[in-house]
């Protein structure tokens, strides 16, 4: 993902330039929905904040422990599976 001329673009292995967004966060879902990933900052091994991946690590670090250890097991293996479905969704 590039700056260029105040906004961010994404350039393709053909070599073509596509405009994403001038706004950072949204260039960032954009360049993650054509790479096919949960979005991330740069550096950052965190989801951005939005996304379904992000909203389920919050649940699992706020709710979950609080729950049964049976429960909390199982909500380890749920959330796995719901972060590789759902985990790109903004």
């Amino acid at each position: 993902m590039y700056l260029k001329h105040g906004a961010y673009y994404y350039v393709s292995r053909e070599n073509k330039w596509i405009r994403l967004s001038d706004d950072k966060a949204i260039a960032f879902s954009k360049w993650a929905e054509i790479e096919g990933e949960t979005p991330r900052e740069i550096g950052s091994e965190k989801p951005l904040t939005g996304s379904m991946a992000a909203l389920i690590d919050k649940y699992m670090i706020d709710i979950a422990p609080k729950k049964a250890k049976a429960t909390y097991t199982g909500n380890l293996m749920e959330a796995k599976n719901l972060k590789n479905v759902f985990g790109k969704m903004l």
